[in-house]
C-alpha cells in the first residue's frame, strides 16, 4: 500500500467526533426517559461539562482569532477578512432579530400564562403564613 491508500482510510465510525456526540446524545434521552432518577443523579456531570465549556470557549475563540490573523502575510487581507466578518455578522445578526420578533408576533408565547397574579398569590400565602412579619410587597 503507498502513503496516499493509508492517509486517505476513513477512521472507525465509533472513533469519529460527531458519532460520539450522536450517540451521548441518544444514551442521555434513554437514560432519562427509562431512570430519570438516575438522569436527576448525574445533574452535576451535566453542570460541570457546561461551566468547563464556557470556561474553554473564549480563550478558543481567542486564540483561533490571533492564529488566524498571524497566518495572514497581507494586511489588506486581514481588513477585508474583518469587514466582511463584520458585515456578515451584521447581516445575520438582522435576520435572527426579525425571524425572532415574526416569530414572537405570531405564535405568542406565553400569551396564556398568568405569571404576575401566581406570584402574588405566593408572597401572600408567605404573609399569612408569617403574620409577625406583615410587609407589603412592591408592585411593579
Amino acid at each position: 500500500m503507498s502513503s496516499k491508500t493509508l492517509a486517505m482510510k476513513k477512521p472507525p465510525l465509533y472513533k469519529v467526533l460527531y458519532f460520539q456526540v450522536l450517540t451521548a446524545v441518544v444514551i442521555g434521552v434513554l437514560l432519562g426517559h427509562f431512570y430519570p432518577e438516575v438522569g436527576v443523579d448525574m445533574k452535576p456531570f451535566g453542570d460541570a461539562f457546561i461551566k468547563a465549556i464556557k470556561m474553554l470557549i473564549s480563550p478558543i475563540i481567542f486564540c483561533t482569532v490571533v492564529l488566524g490573523i498571524a497566518g495572514m502575510e497581507d494586511m489588506k487581507k486581514v481588513g477585508k477578512t474583518g469587514g466582511l466578518a463584520l458585515l456578515y455578522f451584521e447581516i445575520v445578526s438582522s435576520l435572527a432579530l426579525i425571524i425572532g420578533l415574526m416569530v414572537v408576533n405570531v405564535l405568542q408565547p406565553g400569551a396564556g400564562m398568568i405569571l404576575i397574579q401566581a406570584v402574588w398569590i405566593l408572597k401572600e400565602l408567605q404573609l399569612i403564613q408569617a403574620p409577625g412579619k406583615l410587609v407589603q410587597p412592591l408592585i411593579f
